[in-house]
């Protein structure tokens, strides 16, 4: 079984997220991208870090990306406080 990573693969780190909640350069607002499709914000995926994951299973929790609001037309919500991230 052939366990090379493409070039293009990046682990997901949470903790640069919560670090540097905005992207640079433009300021732009980052988020995560669940499982499920849905966006969480920054203080969402701190408050809930205990729920929040990176492997295994998919449970609507899991996190597959990261973005910025740079990237939307509309700013996305959050799935779990209802905000609009900006």
């Amino acid at each position: 079984m052939n366990t090379t990573l493409p070039w293009w693969y990046k682990t997901i780190d949470l903790r640069e997220l919560t670090t540097h909640p905005y992207a640079w350069p433009g300021g732009y607002a980052r988020y995560a991208i669940c499982d499920d499709g849905d966006a969480l914000c920054v203080k969402c995926v701190e408050e809930n870090h205990e729920e929040v994951h990176t492997d295994e299973p998919n449970d609507g929790w899991r996190i597959v990306a990261l973005d910025h609001t740079g990237n939307t037309d509309e700013p996305p919500t959050c799935a779990h406080c209802n905000k609009e991230i900006q």
